[in-house]
């Protein structure tokens, strides 16, 4: 298992968000670019981003006033 970065959540080039457990394994991990969400990205424009694989709707953000569920 991966490390958590202080944001809690990983992002690829093509926008898939994952936590520690979800990320890719190399090779997709370096030919997606994975990188750890920036925790200023956290809660910008009112957005929360979540591990979409553990998103009960299976999504990598809600909006202010949406759910995940």
């Amino acid at each position: 298992m991966l490390a958590a970065p202080e944001s809690g959540l990983f992002w690829s080039m093509r926008g898939e968000v994952a936590c520690p457990d979800h990320v890719p394994a190399e090779p997709r991990w370096t030919a997606e670019g994975w990188v750890p969400l920036p925790v200023a990205q956290q809660g910008r424009d009112g957005i929360t981003y979540l591990c979409q694989h553990c998103s009960a709707a299976g999504i990598a953000f809600v909006r202010p006033g949406e759910s995940d569920l």
